[in-house]
């Protein structure tokens, strides 16, 4: 099954890390991903099925960034976030997404 990235995650951590790190602050239009997950690591849910609040979704793909981000942002990016930059994934079963909904996976 192909993966379409109909909607993409990236870790808070690596915000974190980006900000901690190099002082580079990105806000969620610059980094272009639809939700910002919290101690959930995406790498493991490449190919996993998990929920996002009523939402089913089928991890697909890591991202890789792309090469306007820096130009665009004016902010040295692309490098750093390479193997960080998020994960697509299929929607499976639409639904409902709150801020604070947690990520659960299949068991």
């Amino acid at each position: 099954m192909k993966i379409f990235a109909e909607v993409t995650l990236i870790e808070m951590e690596t915000l974190g890390a980006l900000r901690r790190d190099h002082y580079i602050c990105l806000a969620p239009d610059e980094h272009r991903r639809n939700l910002t997950v919290r101690d959930v690591p995406v790498n493991h849910l490449v190919g996993k099925r998990f929920w996002v609040g009523d939402v089913v979704l089928l991890g697909g793909r890591l991202n890789t960034p792309c090469r306007y981000l820096d130009p665009v942002t004016g902010k040295s990016v692309c490098d750093l976030l390479k193997h960080r930059s998020g994960l697509n994934c299929a929607i499976l079963e639409g639904g409902d997404i709150k801020v604070g909904d947690e990520v659960k996976r299949s068991t």
